[in-house]
């Protein structure tokens, strides 16, 4: 039997930087897409900019391997759903499936969000959190909810069930103070992202509800995704760094 000692608290000043930075980052992100999405190649270099601007701050090994998860699973789940309809674009360059500027959104929040949840948090993740069964949950959680949505994500009332099911199974097995502050960031995410980028034209669901925009179970999804992609993230770090996870 192992016991856990909590991390030490992340210091205020350190905290409110890495805030205001993620934040600012979310929202000079999304001002992009709503003003520049009709001009794709101006806004993958806009965004390529802002990646580069918050590596200058955020930039360790553990960094670069969240931002190495946001590019693989991340933009995985992106591609096989814009693939599979759930979501339309209004530009589609990347395989005739998807814009070539929301490819570099998710390494952002692959590196980003882990700081953000430690500035909520008040401290870094307790170790033991990332691990090699955590990592084969969160794979197995993340690939469920994956290939449910692919079949069902145009469908309202059976993904609302698997996005239901999906986020209880997910806040039964991770269920820190991290993974809930992820679980409703994510929620949140899924409204002040969606929302500005559907009603400027960015791209639209088939089957729209909130407001005649989004679905309404696009904010259990986005937790679903990002208490999981967390959890990959984190025991990736633990494992190939051996601990050596975001810095507080």
């Amino acid at each position: 039997m192992t016991t856990s000692t909590l991390s030490p608290p992340v210091p205020l000043t350190s905290r409110s930087l890495d805030f205001a930075a993620v934040l600012g980052g979310a929202a000079a992100g999304t001002a992009g897409i709503v003003l520049l999405f009709n001009e794709p190649t101006a806004l993958l270099v806009f965004m390529l900019l802002l990646c580069g601007v918050l590596l200058l701050r955020w930039h360790t090994r553990a960094d670069l391997l969240g931002l190495l998860v946001g590019l693989s699973f991340g933009n995985l789940t992106e591609v096989l759903c814009d693939a599979t309809g759930v979501w339309v674009h209004a530009t589609r360059a990347f395989l005739d499936v998807a814009p070539f500027y929301i490819l570099v959104c998710y390494p952002i929040l692959g590196f980003t969000v882990p700081h953000l949840m430690n500035a909520l948090a008040g401290r870094a993740r307790e170790r033991g959190e990332g691990s090699a069964r955590a990592l084969r949950d969160a794979l197995l959680l993340w690939g469920t909810h994956l290939g449910l949505s692919c079949l069902f994500g145009t469908r309202n009332a059976p993904e609302a069930v698997v996005c239901v099911v999906l986020l209880g199974l997910t806040l039964w097995r991770f269920h820190t103070v991290h993974d809930l502050w992820t679980a409703a960031f994510g929620a949140v995410l899924g409204l002040v992202w969606e929302i500005p980028a559907t009603v400027s034209g960015a791209w639209h669901f088939p089957a729209p509800q909130l407001m005649g925009l989004i679905p309404a179970w696009l904010p259990l999804a986005y937790a679903v995704f990002f208490v999981n992609l967390g959890r990959i993230t984190v025991s990736l770090q633990e494992i190939l760094l051996g601990g050596r996870r975001a810095d507080p």
